[in-house]
């Protein structure tokens, strides 16, 4: 499995997910980081511009993107090919990791910037889980 992770500036998570160009890629096995690398998208290709059902993308075979902001829209457009779009207040690509894969990521909900828990937001009964997805086993 594949976690993308926006990073507009290289080093921290950065938003809005729709007009990112720069991404940490984690290959993930047997629930650890396994690698990582960078990837750039052309201007053409940010999932914002690109039409992800119809086109072949560098991001193919990623299964979550965390980011620091997303649109509702995208997070539905994300969805129905596949992909889970998290939001989070996490800084720390890495650590984002890490803490999706151990059920801990802080998230909040697309489209809204208020900082929430995940433990939090299981106690609303308006919220919906993006996908159904907020730990590694529920990729499975």
């Amino acid at each position: 499995m594949n976690i993308a992770i926006t990073i507009e500036d290289g080093e921290m998570i950065s938003s809005p997910v729709e007009t990112c160009h720069n991404y940490m890629v984690y290959e993930i096995v047997d629930g650890e980081i396994h690698n990582r690398h960078k990837l750039t998208l052309l201007d053409m290709e940010t999932l914002g511009q690109f039409d992800l059902k119809h086109e072949d993308h560098p991001l193919d075979g990623v299964r979550v993107i965390i980011s620091a902001g997303m649109k509702r829209s995208m997070e539905q457009k994300l969805m129905e090919i596949g992909i889970t779009g998290i939001v989070t207040g996490e800084t720390d690509p890495e650590v984002a990791v890490l803490h999706f894969l151990d059920g801990e990521l802080p998230v909040e909900s697309a489209g809204n910037h208020k900082k929430h828990h995940y433990k939090m937001l299981k106690q609303k009964k308006d919220y919906v889980p993006m996908a159904g997805v907020r730990h590694v086993a529920d990729l499975k």
